[in-house]
């Protein structure tokens, strides 16, 4: 008598052989299956989220990794699921690096190595004032595009501070401006001749700190060659800025 039966799956042979009854200690694994295209799915979005995200961690990186390898390994999807992995990979050293050194001159290659207009064209002396104070606030720690927005804020505050420099037609509160800008002098005397002479001099071509400080170095020359004892620059005056200067400082 014959029995028809209705089989599930797949014959992965026509050939059958009998089970060695003797075999002892079989251990018998499975693989969960996955949808390779649910699976796909779920690895471009995990990519996405993980891309965007402003640290990835180790864990999250193994989950990824371990996503892509159970994509068929012969194809395209499994190719793009490297490469995503690559850039993945990539992103979390370049975090690593930025995390890595606070120096100023470190930062300030950083910064020209962005190829970032506005802070290449204010000058060697603008760029040094920007990247001091950038490492004050740690900004190399922050996201990249936090990094460009503190950066211009910098810029523009620079810019202010030469603005209002320019501004001044009195002594009063001009020796603070020089200092907000980390302009000093090796003596009051000298300091007090030279911001008396720069007073009087047109200053409205002086876009940049390169530009006021060779104006100082000109001014400074002059005086040291003239001698500066004979300085008309009032005690009372010369007290009045100083101490406005201390002020801001403090």
């Amino acid at each position: 008598m014959t029995a028809n039966t209705t089989k599930t799956g797949t014959i992965a042979s026509v050939h059958t052989q009998p089970i060695d009854r003797n075999l002892k200690n079989i251990t018998v694994t499975s693989t969960p299956y996955s949808n390779p295209q649910s699976l796909y799915s779920s690895m471009v979005e995990s990519y996405k989220t993980l891309y965007n995200q402003e640290n990835i961690t180790t864990e999250e990186l193994n989950e990824f990794r371990s996503m892509v390898e159970r994509l068929a390994a012969d194809s395209d999807k499994y190719a793009e699921g490297q490469f995503k992995l690559r850039k993945l990979k990539k992103k979390v050293k370049a975090n690593q690096n930025q995390k890595v050194d606070q120096k100023p001159e470190t930062l300030q290659d950083f910064l020209i190595n962005q190829k970032i207009e506005s802070f290449i064209n204010i000058g060697s002396f603008g760029r040094k004032w920007v990247v001091e104070r950038l490492v004050e606030e740690e900004i190399k720690s922050a996201p990249e595009h936090e990094i460009e927005s503190q950066l211009n804020e910098k810029i523009l505050l620079l810019k202010e501070h030469l603005f209002l420099m320019k501004e001044h037609d009195k002594a009063e509160g001009f020796m603070g401006r020089l200092s907000e800008l980390d302009i000093t002098f090796e003596s009051d005397l000298l300091a007090g001749k030279v911001a008396e002479k720069l007073l009087l001099k047109d200053l409205s071509d002086v876009n940049t700190l390169s530009d006021l400080h060779r104006i100082i170095d000109a001014v400074r020359n002059e005086v040291e060659e003239t001698g500066i004892v004979d300085s008309t620059f009032e005690e009372r005056t010369f007290e009045q800025f100083h101490q406005q200067a201390d002020d801001i400082e403090k």
